[in-house]
């Protein structure tokens, strides 16, 4: 039987006082994405938890994200009825979407 100690978690991270609405890997495994209801996207370099980019979206919280299948772009939805276009390499915003009529709450490529 394991204990407690072995149970528990192998790390614990402290990143923001707002919730993380959304956490998604790389396909690689080796970034982290996280978006959070202080309307921040945060990639990390998971193995070190090194912050490499984050990025404001245009208002209020970030609900979603998503990796693009060649890791080289991102995706992000919120309380701003927005989709964001990230480029990872570049760590810059490429595109938004407007249109929708509600917080988005979900994206895919």
């Amino acid at each position: 039987e394991r204990s407690k100690a072995q149970a528990g978690p192998s790390a614990c991270w402290h990143i923001c006082q707002s919730a993380i609405n959304q956490l998604d890997f790389s396909h690689t495994g080796r970034y982290l994405a996280m978006v959070s209801a202080d309307g921040l996207l945060r990639v990390f370099l998971f193995a070190t938890e090194q912050l490499l980019f984050s990025a404001h979206s245009y208002y209020a919280g970030l609900l979603c994200v998503a990796w693009s299948p060649d890791d080289a772009y991102l995706i992000t939805g919120g309380e701003d009825d927005l989709v964001s276009v990230w480029s990872f390499d570049e760590q810059r915003l490429l595109a938004r979407a407007a249109g929708h009529s509600s917080w988005v709450t979900c994206v895919q490529f």
